[in-house]
This record gives structure tokens, sequence and C-alpha cells, in this order.
């Protein structure tokens, strides 16, 4: 697969900060997700863009973490800042830039959406294949969990936040990185998206980097 954090045989839209496409085990937990909020932190540098041809790539389920992305460790004992306005990525211009628009950064700067994200990526995994499931069947339902996590970012950051709600790319970048804390740091992340322990398990496992790249959030060094 072609792609940073894939579900579905689907490249992830240009692109978990994501949360961050996030933030992951095959039992009952949740994703954290990407995003403002926390004081400090530190992560490395990604050095460079991810080719997943040239790299190993590890696939559960309905995730594909690839080993380029794994690149970043995290020491912080609170979740790192991110920079997020109308401006392009200074780290990622040519990236899809997917929340970096005036919009979804009132919305993402109030630090609420990483919860918000976790919860709805609990409630979506009852679309989860069973791990034994046919790949036509696995097909099917990764792309149903996803599209339930998209639809549902969008619509309850419109709720609880500010209408219309996170745009759909951009959605889409907290949905990745969200099934990927759920395939890859379950334990780390069920019980809070901001954990240190989830955090540094997302960068270790190949979730945040992705997340950054679509999102275009600038993590603060």
């Amino acid at each position: 697969m072609k792609t940073w954090v894939c579900w579905i045989g689907l490249c992830a839209i240009a692109a978990f900060a994501g949360i961050s496409c996030g933030d992951s085990e095959t039992s009952t937990g949740s994703g954290g997700a990407g995003g403002t909020g926390g004081s400090g932190g530190a992560g490395g540098s990604d050095g460079g863009m991810c080719d997943p041809d040239a790299s190993k790539s590890t696939t559960v389920i309905c995730v594909t973490a690839n080993d380029c992305d794994k690149l970043a460790p995290y020491t912080g004992p609170t979740p790192p800042v991110y920079t997020c306005n109308g401006s392009k990525s200074s780290k990622y211009p040519d990236g899809p830039n997917a929340c970096r628009n005036d919009s979804d950064c009132e919305i993402i700067n109030t630090g609420l959406v990483r919860d918000i994200v976790r919860t709805i990526a609990l409630s979506c995994r009852s679309y989860e294949p069973d791990p034994n499931a046919p790949e036509a069947e696995r097909i099917t339902k990764c792309k149903a969990e996803a599209d339930c996590n998209t639809a549902e970012v969008k619509k309850e950051t419109a709720r609880q936040i500010k209408e219309p709600g996170l745009t759909d790319a951009c959605g889409q970048c907290y949905t990745q990185v969200a099934l990927c804390s759920i395939a890859f740091c379950l334990s780390d992340c069920a019980a809070n998206a901001d954990a240190p322990g989830c955090v540094k398990c997302q960068f270790e496992q190949g979730c945040r980097l992705p997340y950054e790249r679509c999102s275009g959030l600038d993590r603060q060094e």
C-alpha cells in the first residue's frame, strides 16, 4: 500500500496531526488525535517525507503504519503544541494542509477536538471487521468504520463547538490518527487521548507524523 496510514486499501487522503490521519490491537478502546493543547512536549523530526515503497510496513486490520513514520521519539510530559491558522504549514507547505483554514483552526484551537475524536472512535468500532474476515468483507467494514468516524467528527464538532464542524478533509486526518491509535496504541490511548503514554506511542508507532502531514498543523519544537 502506498500510504502512510492506510485503511481499506485506499490511499489516505494525502493524508491519526492527525490525530492524528492520529493519536492503535483490536479490542475495545479509542484513539487519540492531534490538535492544539498541552504545554511543552518534545517530538523529533521525521527526517523528511515518508516513502512507503522504501519502508517496511505493519498492517493491523484497517491500518497500515510505515516504519519511515516511526522516526520521531516523544519524551515530553505533556502533549505537543500545534500551530493552526489559515496559512500553509511551514514544515509541509506542499502537503494537503487539510486543516489549515480559518474555520477548521477556530474549532481545533479550542482544544476540544481530541476528546471528541476519542469518543467517536469508540462508538464507530462496531463496524470493525473480525480479524479473520475475508478480504472483501474486511475492506467493506474498514471503509464503513472510517466513514463513520469522519461523518461523526464533523457532526459532533458542529454540535459541540461551532457550525459547520470540521471539514471532511480535516476530519479524515483525525480519523486516520484515531484508527492508527486504536490499532497500535489501544492500552495507552483508551482512556485519555492526551496521556503522555498515548502520545509517545503514537509517535513511536507511526501514527502522529502522517496526521501532521495530512492536517498541516505545525508541531512547536
